[in-house]
């Protein structure tokens, strides 16, 4: 029955958070917070503990009576590919001797072989570990020229923020009452942006300090332009941001039934995505529902341009906006291919859905990460810098009590896949 939980929010966009009670009570309750919704996708099984996944490790032997020390190699058990963690050399200890030299790990099963502090991101030589009990949801990892966010949750409205500016990760905030079931996004060189479902779904986390920004049901996407201007969607409503305040930015959605999922803005243009076929673009000022959109319950959203806007559904279509229609561009191949985040640089668009990571190059739909639909591994969400630094985070919900939480967040340069 709990997997069954899982699957059911995870569809409707939201992820159980394990409480201090019941972890089935918890499941059903923020499945009543989801009002019974559920989206189309398939049923998927959750990731190992990040215990184990990488590389072997290197233990550099003891010398005694002045002979070096001989490095020992330690097989670790590797996740496999561009999933495998380097391992880490240490130095070994001496009696009257030289230290031994450290030792590149052995390679792990289907991991990578471990190298003595080898940078993973710039210079930061630690992959990102959570603490047991921490639990992402979805779209939990943002970024800009300062470094990489990654919020997790630990109660109804405890969140935690760590930060890495390429030289490791540290602990960035702490909040009691933000948004529960909380993603992240933020303003560029300035405050985060907590979101998500609780009495204040909208929250501006700066430094250490936090406050609620907007109130309503449950917010689905943020989108930020610049200081003084943002959009934010929920149900069948739009919210503006002025710089000061978060207000209601037209009447609700047209067409009966909408739930808006997606939004994405510029200064000149607001997209938002819905179920059923359902896009509405800014025009002469006002939201309009589109026609001749291809079906598919719409998720994600992301433009380059006011005649180059992106939207994707859950049967993994890529749609797109040339200034005077919509059109099909790609589809994501397999059998769970539901697209759930939309991220793009420099003319390259980057798409997740809960078992793959890939990109769309022209035409052309390239694979960047990807596993079984079966696999345990999940992937939360995507963000970047650049399209040669991408950001990808993963986790299991059955793990949430392990090592790490069972997260795991990695990097792409633009050929490979990295841990972070």
């Amino acid at each position: 029955m709990k997997r069954q939980l899982f699957t059911e929010l995870r569809h409707c966009g939201l992820n159980p958070i394990p409480r201090h009670g019941s972890l089935l009570l918890s499941l059903l309750t923020a499945l009543a917070a989801c009002g019974g919704r559920t989206s189309l996708g398939e049923e998927t099984d959750l990731l190992p503990s990040a215990s184990g996944r990488g590389g072997g490790t290197s233990v550099a032997g003891s010398a005694a009576g002045g002979a070096s020390g001989s490095g020992i190699a330690g097989a670790g058990l590797g996740g496999g590919g561009v999933a495998g963690i380097a391992g880490s050399g240490s130095a070994g200890t001496t009696s009257g001797g030289t230290a031994g030299v450290p030792s590149a790990g052995a390679a792990g099963v289907g991991g990578a072989a471990g190298m003595p502090n080898v940078p993973l991101w710039r210079k930061s030589t630690q992959a990102y570990c959570g603490t047991p009990g921490a639990a992402l949801n979805r779209n939990p990892i943002w970024s800009d020229a300062r470094g990489v966010y990654m919020l997790t949750s630990t109660g109804s409205t405890q969140s935690s923020i760590d930060f890495n500016a390429g030289t490791g990760w540290k602990l960035a905030s702490q909040s009691q009452k933000g948004p529960s079931l909380p993603s992240l996004t933020g303003f560029v060189g300035g405050p985060l942006v907590e979101y998500g479902s609780s009495a204040c779904a909208i929250t501006l986390v700066d430094g250490s300090s936090s406050s609620c920004s907007a109130a309503s049901s449950q917010v689905t996407s943020v989108s930020i332009v610049d200081a003084k201007l943002g959009y934010a969607v929920y149900q069948d409503r739009v919210l503006r941001y002025d710089g000061m305040f978060w207000t209601q930015w037209g009447p609700p959605l047209e067409a009966p039934s909408t739930y808006a999922w997606g939004v994405w803005a510029s200064p000149e243009t607001v997209v938002v995505v819905a179920d059923e076929a359902r896009i509405f673009l800014q025009q002469q000022g006002e939201l309009r529902l589109q026609k001749g959109v291809p079906d598919g319950d719409y998720r994600a959203t992301w433009g380059f341009a006011a005649n180059d806007i992106w939207a994707a559904n859950t049967i993994g279509q890529l749609v797109h906006y040339d200034g005077q229609g919509w059109s099909l561009a790609g589809t994501i191949g397999g059998e769970c291919p539901g697209i759930r985040s939309l991220w793009g640089s420099d003319g390259v668009l980057f798409f997740a859905t809960d078992h793959s990571v890939g990109m769309l190059k022209g035409t052309q739909v390239q694979s960047i990460l990807a596993y079984p639909c079966d696999s345990p591994i999940s992937v939360m969400g995507i963000w970047g810098n650049s399209k040669q630094e991408l950001f990808i985070a993963l986790q299991a919900f059955d793990e949430i009590e392990s090592e790490c939480g069972g997260i795991q967040l990695k990097w792409f340069d633009g050929s490979t896949v990295k841990p972070l």
